[in-house]
């Protein structure tokens, strides 16, 4: 197998034509048999890589060169669409996410993205990162057991759903819980919506967004101190459940992964993908 092989079959799983902004190969290579496979990846990941003879590497998050400047402001533009469909106006969508975005595109001016993706072209070993499609195979699942747990319970409260959420076998496995950080555990779950998939979450200006428009319990995969201050401070009455970066994150990689071994390929999971 070879590194367009390995971005295409993430592309098919997540039904994308093109490779979005956030993804890249960025050593191509030939005769991949055996895969170093981490949320991050580093130097030393890579390092450790060629010491142990893996045939390539993938990193989830995107470590540098395009897919980190560029990709995950590009992709952030799937917010839009996410916030359409629950009927959030483009207009009111644009305005809310740009509070997040704007933020990300100015701060990367400051970022080495050489850093790590060099180490790879001068140990010449296969490198690439596939990051949206794969949370797009994480925000499937979640849908899935969501919608799952409702349908036998539509009057569930919140404290159910976290107790539901805890029995996905990499969240069960993993060190960081599903944690309500807005809201009431008493309270019903009522409409909610998983918001992943989109580069990042949008912060607090999307998640009132999402309130405004009739959700009553947001799901993200994590939320920052300073737009959690900013949503207490609203003393919101809905419901913002945070589920952990790496179990979740690990949900749709294992997916991946196990196809992946269908197809005869050895991969490690290192680097924060919690093993099923």
């Amino acid at each position: 197998m070879n590194t367009e092989e390995l971005m295409q079959i993430a592309l098919e799983m997540s039904a994308f034509e093109e490779i979005p902004a956030d993804s890249q190969i960025f050593v191509r290579g030939d005769n991949i048999k055996k895969i170093l496979f981490g949320i991050d990846v580093d130097s030393a990941g890579l390092l450790l890589a060629k010491q142990l003879n893996f045939d390539a590497v993938i990193a989830h998050h995107p470590p540098g060169d395009e897919s980190r400047i560029y990709g995950i402001p590009e992709v952030m533009l799937r917010h839009i669409e996410q916030m359409k469909s629950v009927g959030i106006s483009e207009k009111d969508a644009k305005k809310a996410l740009e509070v997040r975005r704007g933020k990300i595109k100015r701060n990367y001016n400051v970022i080495n993205y050489d850093k790590v993706t060099s180490v790879a072209r001068m140990l010449e070993i296969p490198f690439l990162n596939i990051h949206t499609p794969v949370d797009v195979i994480t925000k499937n699942k979640f849908d899935k057991h969501i919608n799952s747990f409702l349908s036998s319970d539509k009057n569930a409260k919140v404290s159910d759903l976290l107790e539901s959420l805890n029995k996905i076998d990499e969240i069960s496995k993993g060190l960081t819980k599903p944690a309500l950080r807005i809201g009431d555990e008493e309270s019903p779950v009522g409409k909610f919506f998983v918001q992943m998939s989109a580069g990042t979450n949008g912060g607090a200006a999307v998640a009132k967004a999402y309130f405004k428009s009739g959700i009553d319990t947001l799901i993200y995969m994590h939320l920052g101190e300073e737009d959690y201050k900013k949503l207490k401070k609203e003393k919101i009455k809905a419901n913002l459940i945070v589920t952990g970066h790496m179990p979740s994150d690990s949900i749709g990689i294992n997916i991946y992964i196990r196809e992946l071994e269908k197809r005869g390929i050895s991969v490690k999971r290192f680097s924060g993908v919690v093993a099923r």
